[in-house]
Parts: C-alpha cells; sequence; structure tokens
C-alpha cells in the first residue's frame, strides 16, 4: 500500500474553475494557496501558470493561459 497525501482532484480541478469564471475567487485562491498545494503536477503548472498572468496584470482565461 502506498501512503498518498490527501488530495481530491475534483475539488482541484472545481478550484481552478472558479479562478477562471470569478475574480473574487481568483484573487482569493491566489492569497491562500501555492503551486506546492495541489497534488496532480497539472494542476500545480496551471495554478503556476494563473498565478504567473495575474501578477503581470494580465487577463486569466483559457486563451491568455493557452
Amino acid at each position: 500500500m502506498h501512503n498518498l497525501p490527501p488530495h481530491d482532484l475534483e475539488n482541484e480541478q472545481r478550484s481552478l474553475a472558479c479562478m477562471f469564471l470569478d475574480k473574487d475567487a481568483l484573487f482569493k485562491g491566489l492569497q491562500a494557496l501555492t503551486p506546492d498545494d495541489w497534488y496532480r503536477p497539472a494542476h500545480r503548472t496551471i495554478f503556476a501558470a494563473i498565478a504567473a498572468l495575474a501578477n503581470r496584470d494580465e487577463p486569466v482565461d483559457l486563451a491568455t493561459l493557452s
């Protein structure tokens, strides 16, 4: 048996989606979370990209994230 840290992949997906859809959620997420808080590596990468866009005052949406 592997000892995995607690994680909820669906909750991670919902959190990232909320940051795309709601500026308040974006700012709260950026204040409360870091890339290391995500279990799935892809989610860490997406969050880091979201944070980089926000830090440059660029829109956080699928077009700019791509």
